[in-house]
């Protein structure tokens, strides 16, 4: 199983520089920097804590000069180019409204690690010049989690792809499937509990969904 560390560092390969937003404790920064010593780093948090402590880390690690550290909300504090930005370990409605609100984003790739609501990162696709490019699901120490990187581009995707991810209903990794198959069971158990009424018809239409999604395999 890779780390999201890992899996993180890897997206920035071919690119010159990098902006990591919500850094906390610059663990991301120092493992680019420890795989690419080229690399431009900056890195930003919201928090005075955070930041400070990031930059202990930097200097533990032999990186202090090597990042330019900003405090300051979502993407704010971009004011000079970059190739890639990373919104990692923030929810899915977060890093949408930090994107939709810096107006003519010009950067070559976004790397999005919502810890939930991963729809809204794929509506991005919808509400911005930015297209999925790549989906990566894996399971670090127990916990799954889901990478969507997004380009400049344009594609519209149906219901079940902004659910479920467009690239991943094309890769379909084992332990995304049985995550899903657990979340049909569940959602099973809610249509048998809820009163006739619209919050039901919901339930009942994801769980037609995500059998869809689940049999596709078959």
């Amino acid at each position: 199983m890779a780390s999201r560390l890992d899996a993180l560092v890897k997206t920035l390969e071919g690119f010159d520089s990098v902006l990591d937003v919500g850094t906390d404790h610059a663990y991301l920064p120092i493992k680019a920097l420890q795989e690419n010593p080229r690399l431009d780093v900056s890195a930003s948090d919201n928090k005075k804590g955070p930041l400070s402590q990031a930059k202990k880390n930097l200097e533990a690690a032999g990186f202090k000069d090597r990042v330019r550290l900003y405090l300051g909300e979502g993407l704010e504090v971009l004011n000079e180019p970059v190739d890639v930005i990373v919104m990692a370990g923030l929810g899915g409605t977060t890093i949408q409204k930090m994107v939709l609100d810096k107006a003519d984003l010009d950067v070559k790739r976004l790397v999005c690690h919502p810890t939930n609501n991963p729809k809204a990162i794929r509506q991005l696709a919808h509400l911005s010049p930015f297209k999925i490019v790549d989906e990566i699901f894996d399971i670090d120490q127990g916990v799954p989690y889901t990478l969507i990187i997004l380009e400049p581009g344009s594609v519209k995707y149906t219901e079940k792809e902004l659910l479920y991810g467009p690239i991943l209903l094309k890769k379909r990794p084992k332990e995304y499937i049985e995550l899903l198959k657990k979340e049909f069971a569940f959602t099973l158990g809610l249509v048998d509990q809820i009163p006739e009424g619209v919050k039901k018809d919901q339930f009942i239409h994801q769980s037609q969904l995500l059998k869809e999604v689940i049999d596709d395999g078959a």
